[in-house]
């Protein structure tokens, strides 16, 4: 049996695909909290705000309070702030990655003279958005990666993620990202385990992608468990290099109320 007293939940493969939920995902959630576990939301999808996340997820069924959600753009918001204070960004990304730019006080401009490019997924991205990220960090604006996933699931089929932005502003520039927030480093962990106010050994990380969420998890000393209901099979799992190695597989979250 599993005893932890908080869990962080990937999302895009493990509490839903697209606009479906995972089957179980719901009553699963709903079972753990009324065990006493404490739920984090985190993913490095960089579209939508913490609120329309928590919107969408209300949706779903899964009641989720904003302080519950966290996010690669929610994230580097925070990364910055504490970093550098202020600044102009010019993003390669949507809309949420915008507002919880400025929400977080930064400026985002729509040149190239701006302290930082700041990149996620862009689902509208053009050559013209290339040049200008181009044209600022070669103006020493630094790069940062809000994340770098390389796939993006949807209910039925797979996308590409925001590392084909990252490596199409990589090849122009000569370089990779001065910064990436987004998991597989552990900045975004960190941020919910403070939220939840645990030790990292007193939580469990559950993702569906090896190179990305459970490396992340196994980086930051949480226990780790890969899902199949997103991007991973089970070979790939079984054939990931010991620091990719989830503590457990499971088909999906709502296996895990047999393990609580």
């Amino acid at each position: 049996m599993l005893k932890f007293k908080g869990i962080i939940f990937d999302l895009d493969g493990v509490v839903f695909r697209g606009a479906k939920a995972i089957p179980g995902a719901a009553e699963t959630i709903q079972f753990l909290r009324g065990k006493g576990v404490k739920t984090i939301f985190l993913t490095n999808a960089s579209m939508r705000t913490r609120a329309q996340v928590a919107e969408k997820l209300s949706k779903l069924g899964i009641s989720a309070p904003i302080e519950q959600v966290i996010t690669s753009s929610y994230g580097t918001g925070i990364f910055l702030r504490e970093k550098f204070g202020a600044g102009r960004v010019f993003t390669v990304g949507e809309n949420g990655l915008r507002d919880e730019l400025s929400q977080a006080g930064f400026q985002v401009c729509e040149h190239e003279n701006v302290n930082f490019v700041v990149v996620g997924l862009d689902r509208e991205f053009t050559y013209a958005k290339l040049s200008t990220a181009f044209k600022a960090i070669r103006k020493r604006a630094l790069f940062i990666a809000a994340n770098s996933n390389p796939i993006h699931p949807m209910e039925d089929y797979l996308q590409p993620g925001s590392a084909s932005m990252i490596a199409a502003i990589s090849a122009c520039v000569g370089k990779q990202p001065d910064y990436a927030i987004g998991k597989p480093n552990t900045f975004l962990l960190e941020i919910a385990a403070k939220q939840m106010q645990l030790q990292a050994s007193e939580i469990l990380v559950i993702g569906d992608i090896p190179e990305i969420d459970i490396l992340a998890g196994n980086k930051f000393n949480a226990y780790t468990i890969l899902v199949l209901s997103g991007v991973a099979t089970r070979e790939q799992a079984e054939k990931a290099p010991a620091e990719q190695k989830p503590k457990l597989v499971l088909d999906s979250i709502a296996d895990l109320k047999k393990l609580f």
